[in-house]
């Protein structure tokens, strides 16, 4: 059980131990009706406090292969004649994007961080394959898996905090995409990847973040077939902003950026990927 790779079932377990526990394991089945297959990209979007990172602890330990059975016991995922497939059949990736965006001071610090962090937890799990190069994520990632045959699950929280928290910074979230690309897409070690955000925050959706490639002072957010712009913050000299100092600083910098269309709140996972009836896939 590693910090990132596998990262158990306390969490999870943690939850259901409390006073007030409300069971959610039948959304596993929909779940594992995607895994391998051309949908298995899903992005879960609901406002704060509303339990995406407590499903997101029920992924992890539902996929981790160093989890018991035992940990699903009596809960609706057990009701059926048996465990939807994928149960305890992966290698799981647990990220929480906020996290090393509160350490980092740039995109290439950020980058690094999140590389040599998964990284150092692979390569401690599995010390002895003969890799071509231990400091490549993506080779790693494809040698663990033409041994292990275990395809990868990776559950990232937060995922869309950079375009949240610094919405202007094109280029910061270009490198970000671009590292995302390369990293999930169309790569058979890949059996499900999850992500979860917070509606209600005024962000880039992916397809806005392309069109600001060709026009980077301006970014746009589509909602119910309605399209805004909105000015870069560049200076008049064409000084990008820096990234923010601390957290405190990003929060300030994000202070009042919320937009509303019709009395909903513009955000790329609600506009984007997941619509008005809750999950989609992505």
């Amino acid at each position: 059980m590693g910090i990132y790779l596998n990262p158990g079932a306390d969490l999870f377990l943690e939850a259901r131990r409390s006073k007030i526990y409300v069971d959610k394991t039948a959304m596993l089945f929909e779940l594992s009706a995607v895994l391998g297959t051309q949908q298995k990209y899903v992005c879960v979007s609901r406002p704060r406090r509303f339990g995406k990172s407590m499903a997101a602890n029920m992924i992890c330990a539902y996929y981790d292969h160093t989890v018991a059975d035992e940990v699903f016991a009596g809960l609706a995922v057990t009701r059926g004649e048996a465990f939807p497939r994928g149960r305890g059949a992966c290698d799981v990736l647990r990220l929480n994007m906020q996290e090393f965006l509160s350490e980092t001071e740039s995109m290439a610090e950020f980058l690094s961080l999140l590389k040599d962090s998964l990284l150092w937890d692979l390569l401690k799990e599995y010390p002895d394959y003969d890799y071509l190069r231990r400091d490549n994520l993506r080779r790693v990632m494809d040698t663990v898996y033409a041994q292990t045959q275990r395809p990868f699950v990776i559950v990232i929280d937060e995922w869309d905090c950079i375009f949240r928290e610094y919405p202007h910074d094109t280029e910061a979230q270009r490198r970000y995409l671009d590292f995302l690309r390369d990293w999930l897409k169309d790569k058979a070690y890949i059996r499900s990847r999850s992500r979860f955000t917070a509606r209600g925050a005024s962000t880039m959706s992916y397809a806005s973040c392309r069109r600001a490639r060709a026009s980077p002072t301006s970014y746009s957010c589509r909602v119910r077939g309605t399209r805004r712009s909105r000015r870069s913050s560049s200076s008049s000299n064409g000084t990008r902003a820096r990234w923010p100092r601390s957290v405190g600083s990003r929060k300030r910098a994000t202070r009042g950026r919320s937009r509303t269309t019709r009395g909903r709140s513009c955000s790329s996972a609600s506009a984007t990927i997941v619509g008005r009836g809750g999950t989609r896939r992505a």
